[in-house]
């Protein structure tokens, strides 16, 4: 008698410390999971804000977001459903930043290319540039379709479309974003960067509530 329950409690401590054994390495897993798709979702962040909108600067951000992806991936298998979720919509939101990223980075690239290499550009253009600048990237009560038609003259954004030095889609985008008056991809930008930090933020704490 003595021996069956000296072997039933040698079973139990053998199940307990086995159990242990998996929580722990559940634990890392999820520790570790959760660690490298926040890295991810940093890296991309930094590289959408330095985007340009070129080809190669293009396959960088997606290598990027398709690096996010699959960490996510990794984090549905060693999480529960609930902070399986939360990585779900960070993902979301980081698709969506980076979208609106390479919108403002397309704006930029037209302003650069409006912008006269020295000190030769005319008084009028410049100040028609500042203007048009301002109003793609800041909330102005200065957006008019006359301020907009006064900005085009002076810039020659017709000649410079009919020269093929500037497509008319960019025109109309720009046209779009300044009559718009609320900052533009800039401020999408700006507001998509906040939403994809909140979602990260909860995402982090579940799991930090997990491993406590």
């Amino acid at each position: 008698m003595a021996a069956e329950q000296a072997a039933e409690t040698a079973r139990q401590v053998a199940e307990i410390s086995a159990r242990d054994a998996h929580d722990r390495e559940h634990r890392n897993e999820l520790r570790s999971s959760a660690v490298t798709f926040v890295l991810a979702i940093e890296e991309l962040i930094d590289l959408c804000q330095a985007m340009r909108p070129t080809h190669e600067e293009l396959e960088k951000v997606m290598s990027a977001e398709s690096a996010v992806r699959h960490a996510l991936a990794v984090v549905r298998l060693a999480s529960p459903s609930d902070i399986a979720g939360l990585a779900t919509a960070a993902f979301e939101r980081t698709r969506q930043f980076r979208r609106v990223s390479r919108s403002a980075s397309e704006d930029w690239e037209v302003i650069k290319q409006l912008s006269p290499p020295d000190d030769s550009g005319s008084d009028e253009k410049t100040k028609a540039l500042a203007k048009l600048l301002v109003g793609i990237t800041h909330e102005s009560n200065d957006q008019s379709v006359e301020k907009w038609r006064e900005i085009e003259t002076t810039l020659q954004l017709p000649l410079l479309v009919e020269r093929r030095e500037l497509t008319e889609s960019r025109v109309t985008q720009l046209r779009r974003t300044f009559l718009r008056g609320d900052g533009g991809a800039y401020q999408l930008r700006q507001d998509a960067e906040k939403k994809l930090l909140l979602e990260v933020d909860a995402f982090m704490e579940a799991v930090r509530t997990r491993l406590e």
